[in-house]
C-alpha cells in the first residue's frame, strides 16, 4: 500500500473510533473490497488518465 493510501486508512480509521462505529466501518471496508475483487476492471478505470479527478 502506498504512502497516501496508508494516512487515508489511518484517518479513516480515526473517524470509526470517535465515533464508536468500527465495526460497521470494517463491515462497509469488506463489501467494498470484496466488489473490488469481484469487477477486476473497476481498479483499472479509477486509474484510468481519462478519469478526471
Amino acid at each position: 500500500m502506498n504512502d497516501i493510501g496508508k494516512e487515508y486508512g489511518a484517518a479513516l480509521f480515526m473517524i470509526a473510533l470517535e465515533q464508536d462505529k468500527c465495526e460497521e466501518y470494517s463491515a462497509a471496508l469488506r463489501v467494498i473490497r470484496e466488489k473490488f475483487i469481484e469487477y477486476p476492471e473497476y481498479t483499472e478505470f479509477l486509474a484510468s488518465p481519462g478519469i478526471s479527478l
